[in-house]
């Protein structure tokens, strides 16, 4: 599994990778709280993969997320995560805890 680190550390993004067909990858995400090994996000389909995080502090990444195979519109997700809040804000939209993500993410397919 590899991992992405918050700045801080307290936080970390880990992936599960596999391959979904010959040389196409997928790297599900979680986002994890170091100390207690809480996991705040997590996708129970596991064709959602990461396609680039930037942490922005010790507390928020932006993630650039899509489900594969990705012949959905739009192809990629722009995702703002809160991990002190627990809250994400897909696009422009409103927030939404982090529990609820998965199906915002959806009903946006």
């Amino acid at each position: 599994m590899e991992t992405i680190d918050s700045p801080t550390g307290a936080y970390f993004i880990q992936l599960t990778v596999w391959e979904a067909r010959a040389s196409q990858w997928v790297h599900t995400p979680s986002v994890v709280q170091r100390q207690s090994l809480a996991v705040l996000l997590s996708f129970a389909d596991p064709r959602w993969s990461l396609d680039q995080a930037h942490w922005l502090d010790a507390t928020q990444v932006h993630l650039r997320l899509r489900r594969y195979p990705g012949d959905h519109r739009p192809a990629q997700f722009q995702v703002w995560v809160d991990c002190a809040s627990a809250q994400a804000r897909i696009e422009e939209g409103p927030a939404v805890p982090l529990a609820g993500l998965e199906a915002a993410l959806v009903a946006r397919l």
